[in-house]
């Protein structure tokens, strides 16, 4: 389980292809072991790797069909958080790291003190979702302020100071 709040970035170095995913190796600051769960950008994986400099986790099937981790290449950033403890304070929203779908980025624009971003996504999500909720957002736990209607969409207000955390994938 994770919180969304992303504290962490790293840089994917490599990209191996396996028989049905992909491995990633990522440059990061965090001391991670063998076996921990991190969330890379959204999506829960396990450590299967690690030296001083760098770790590599797996990711497959689902993972990649329902994220964007598909279109990472060499030298992208990714978002990072750890898994949450018993004695974690937490901030956001509590968060599983499994993605449900992809979503689209229609428009964004400013709005007094914050970044509006408005989404598109699938009927059967924007039908489930009622404001105020929350969507993983690449890693990040953002506030649904609206949704609804005929078309599925909704609307995520973002303050400017978390738009360093965000990398938006274009789809």
């Amino acid at each position: 389980m994770f919180t969304g709040t992303i504290k962490n970035l790293g840089m994917i170095v490599d990209v191996r292809p396996l028989s049905r995913g992909l491995k990633f190796c990522i440059i990061s600051s965090l001391k991670l072991e063998v076996g921990t769960s991190i969330s890379c950008s959204g999506v829960c994986m396990t450590v299967v790797a690690v030296n001083v400099f760098y770790f590599k986790v797996e990711a497959w099937g689902e993972a990649l069909c329902l994220s964007g981790l598909i279109g990472l290449q060499r030298f992208d950033t990714v978002n990072l958080e750890e898994p949450i403890t018993l004695n974690t304070p937490l901030h956001g929203n509590i968060i599983n790291g499994h993605s449900k779908s992809i979503v689209v980025i229609k428009d964004s624009h400013v709005y007094d003190d914050s970044i509006v971003l408005v989404i598109e996504c699938p009927k059967w999500i924007s039908d489930e979702t009622t404001s105020p909720s929350s969507i993983n957002l690449d890693g990040v736990s953002l506030t649904i302020a609206r949704s609804g209607g005929e078309v599925p969409w909704c609307i995520i207000n973002l303050l400017y100071n978390i738009e360093y955390y965000i990398k938006v994938f274009q789809y």
